[in-house]
């Protein structure tokens, strides 16, 4: 296989001495057809780097870019209002936002514990005091992303002035 003059060629079988189609280093042929050439053009037994939370494009341990599993993206994570009075009457409330993509599981942790949740929704909160709210999106390889916003609660009801906004 050392007459082989492209880089990682594959061997048909026979050719070279090879037993079967496998691929042709500066070595010789290497042992399998799992095997590939490295950067210093070296027989290489690729390991599966797209295991445990790898997504999108990683390095395995031949050098060479694979493609994984896209990773999931939180797009937006946004509240409205970001701040609430605390005392109103009726109680307010804040509007959480979010999408996603890539995702196959959401939740969203008020400090509480996490809670499953769609992974593009919204939903409706009335903290008593001011609480920063974690939104998770993972795939199915555990890959995350997380982003966080924070719903402020003043008690402005009782300071100001009727008609006045709570600042």
């Amino acid at each position: 296989c050392t007459t082989c003059i492209v880089f990682g060629e594959v061997c048909s079988a026979g050719a070279c001495g090879c037993p079967s189609q496998v691929i042709c280093s500066a070595s010789g042929c290497c042992p399998t057809s799992a095997d590939v050439c490295d950067a210093n053009d070296q027989c290489c037994t690729q390991v599966d780097p797209c295991t445990g939370s790898a997504c999108g494009v990683v390095t395995n341990n031949c050098g060479q870019s694979i493609t994984c599993d896209p990773c999931p993206v939180i797009a937006s994570f946004a509240t409205t209002p970001d701040t609430i009075d605390g005392g109103a009457i009726p109680p307010e409330t804040a509007t959480l936002n979010w999408s996603t993509s890539n995702a196959t599981t959401c939740t969203v942790d008020d400090g509480s514990g996490p809670v499953g949740v769609n992974c593009n929704d919204s939903l409706l909160v009335g903290p008593a005091t001011t609480t920063t709210y974690t939104l998770t999106a993972s795939n199915a390889t555990d890959a995350e992303d997380s982003a966080q916003v924070t719903v402020t609660v003043q008690y402005c009801h009782s300071i100001t002035s009727p008609g006045s906004t709570c600042t």
